[in-house]
């Protein structure tokens, strides 16, 4: 039942759309954000790599959506506030030519108004 509990919580939470939206969550919710990050992360270590949803939970859950992946990238980059050289870090090789999300990533990175 956790693990539901968390993966829901990243879903609602994770899914941020903009730099602002992120903003707003965190001025109400920053404690939560740490939690749930945290345990997204313990739960789902190769959350970053392209591919298929084993990579991301081992295969045991079959309902994962396709862009948990990116948004788990956003929230690193716009929720924690991750340096580029973290974000950098797993960035991981495009899924196919024109990859979209590798693109966004990219962009985020580049965005990113961390320093080094």
């Amino acid at each position: 039942m956790i693990c539901y509990q968390i993966t829901l919580a990243f879903y609602i939470l994770f899914a941020v759309s903009t730099p602002e939206v992120a903003e707003i969550i965190l001025s109400n919710l920053s404690n939560e954000v740490d939690i749930i990050w945290s345990a997204f992360e313990t739960l789902c270590p190769t959350w970053y790599l392209s591919g298929e949803e084993r990579q991301v939970h081992y295969g045991e859950n079959f309902a994962d959506l396709a862009d948990s992946g990116i948004d788990a990238f956003k929230a690193l980059a716009w929720l924690k506030k991750e340096q580029k050289t973290r974000l950098s870090s797993f960035l991981d090789l495009p899924l196919c030519h024109a990859d979209l999300y590798y693109i966004t990533r990219i962009a985020i990175i580049l965005e990113s108004n961390t320093q080094e």
